[in-house]
């Protein structure tokens, strides 16, 4: 997955070669791209995203294993099924 902005941050950025433009008396198609640019981020739907946390069963022995984000235990058996912790949320990579 790509990283993610802000929409904030994507029209400071904008606003800033704006800028920059102006100063350099630089006003031809440049200026008119930099224009729409700003128009079209601002009617962009906003990104329903979460930070997802990546993390490991480790193995403590007697048929336990733990999260290595949170700690919390479980049977090992139930491995195979858990593809996130179920107390933190931790998407596990195998």
């Amino acid at each position: 997955m790509g990283d993610l902005i802000s929409r904030a941050d994507a029209l400071d950025a904008i606003d800033n070669e704006r800028k920059m433009l102006i100063e350099q008396g630089r006003f031809g198609a440049e200026h008119i791209v930099v224009h729409y640019a700003r128009r079209i981020i601002e009617k962009l739907p906003g990104a329903d995203a979460t930070v997802v946390i990546h993390a490991k069963w480790k193995d403590i022995g007697n048929e336990t294993v733990s999260c290595n984000h949170c700690g919390t235990l479980y049977p090992k058996e139930c491995v195979p099924y858990l593809r996130y912790c179920g107390w933190c949320g931790a998407k596990k990579e195998e």
